[in-house]
């Protein structure tokens, strides 16, 4: 039988609009040299990053809400607009110290966050065929890797070479640039029906979705790490140019979806997800011992294989034990546990790390990658046959 149809005209401009604000979200891992400049140390760091995800956390139940009511495309405008509006609002502040209303904008700009990370990847779940789900959310999430490629390269080089306020300006211009394109996207809600929210709750506690959920917190622990921590830690190590894991982050993570996009789908998610946590850790082992730009460019390519296994797969998962009417809410679950993760450990650990020193982060980070294979295989011994969708 011939394969469904993947590749539409509302799979290209979602593609599009999530290129054009990766180039926006990836410069998140440039945000601690704002608050550096603003006169806060490394717990303030740690603080600043940790709101970005607590909000975006907080947010999630009313956002899988408006997701399945109103759909993704509604989301996706009002996401892309509370990300990049705000950096309008750090262009005027700057020099002004970390103000109160700093922390209100970083608030609302996790929340938009949060609402683009689960409308985009309810969108590519909701546009593809169910038997090429997996490989569809891998070549979607390819237009954010090619985002994070480029985008930290060149914001890194706005802010050197232009200082911070080029640098915010951009950040704004980029954002309204993707309402621009997302605009044109048409698509229903995701679900069939308008939830409560009490029924939401009954059916995303089930043993399956809280794996999903464990599962996503972990990966969150792997990549949100770097994110937080690599720009502090590469100066305190003396590496220039560190934005080149980001690099080797996206190239790694694109390469590997143009190979093996498919294989969640062909071979199963959780046989998938397994190798793909095992390099995350091994990456981040290779990443807690670098002292020089090599070692955090091969860190970067490895960690981005990971991930471009990884991210799809846990998004499938999700999708697939999610009940139709519910879809929203489930993958606003998923994301949801992500942030939470990146929220603990910026919130968690990196005041800890001040105490005891930064080089317990990158472990903790490759310890959270081991777990998720010890979660998987006792999954698969409890049950090994494949999961499919309800």
């Amino acid at each position: 039988m011939p394969r469904e149809k993947l590749y539409t005209r509302t799979f290209f401009l979602g593609f599009a609009y999530n290129f054009v604000l990766a180039l926006h979200f990836t410069n998140n891992a440039l945000y601690p040299l704002f608050v550096r400049q603003e006169g806060g140390g490394i717990a303030m760091v740690g603080l600043f990053m940790g709101v970005y995800s607590l909000a975006a956390v907080l947010g999630r139940p009313l956002i899988g809400l408006l997701i399945d009511r109103y759909g993704p495309r509604e989301v996706l405008m009002l996401g892309a607009l509370c990300l990049s509006l705000p950096a309008l609002g750090y262009f005027l502040l700057l020099g002004t110290g970390m103000s109160p209303l700093v922390w209100v904008l970083r608030a609302v700009q996790g929340f938009g966050y949060g609402a683009h990370f689960s409308a985009t990847f309810t969108l590519a779940a909701l546009i593809a065929p169910s038997t090429r789900r997996n490989e569809a959310i891998a070549m979607y999430g390819v237009s954010g890797l090619a985002g994070a490629m480029i985008g930290p390269f060149i914001g890194e080089q706005l802010v050197e070479h232009a200082g911070l306020p080029v640098f915010f300006l951009a950040m704004c211009g980029v954002g309204l640039l993707a309402v621009a394109v997302v605009w044109n996207v048409r698509v229903g809600r995701a679900g069939t029906a308008i939830p409560r929210p009490s029924e939401v709750l009954r059916a995303l506690v089930t043993r399956d979705m809280q794996l999903v959920a464990a599962l996503a917190f972990l990966l969150a622990l792997c990549y949100s790490t770097p994110q937080s921590f690599l720009a502090v830690i590469a100066k305190q190590r003396g590496i220039a140019d560190f934005s080149l894991y980001f690099s080797a982050w996206g190239l790694g993570g694109t390469i590997i979806r143009f190979v093996g996009g498919s294989w969640g789908d062909k071979r199963g998610l959780r046989r998938v997800l397994m190798p793909s946590f095992a390099m995350y850790a091994a990456g981040l082992t290779l990443l807690a011992f670098s002292t020089g730009i090599a070692g955090v460019i091969v860190a970067g390519f490895l960690t981005g294989i990971s991930h471009g296994l990884a991210f799809p797969a846990v998004a499938s998962l999700g999708y697939a034990l999610a009940p139709k009417a519910f879809t929203g809410s489930a993958m606003a679950l998923v994301t949801g546990m992500m942030d939470t993760g990146a929220a603990v450990m910026a919130l968690a650990v990196g005041p800890l790390a001040e105490l005891v020193g930064y080089g317990i982060v990158f472990p903790i980070a490759a310890g959270a990658g081991a777990s998720a294979v010890l979660l998987l295989v006792l999954s698969i011994r409890a049950n090994p046959a494949p999961i499919r969708e309800s």
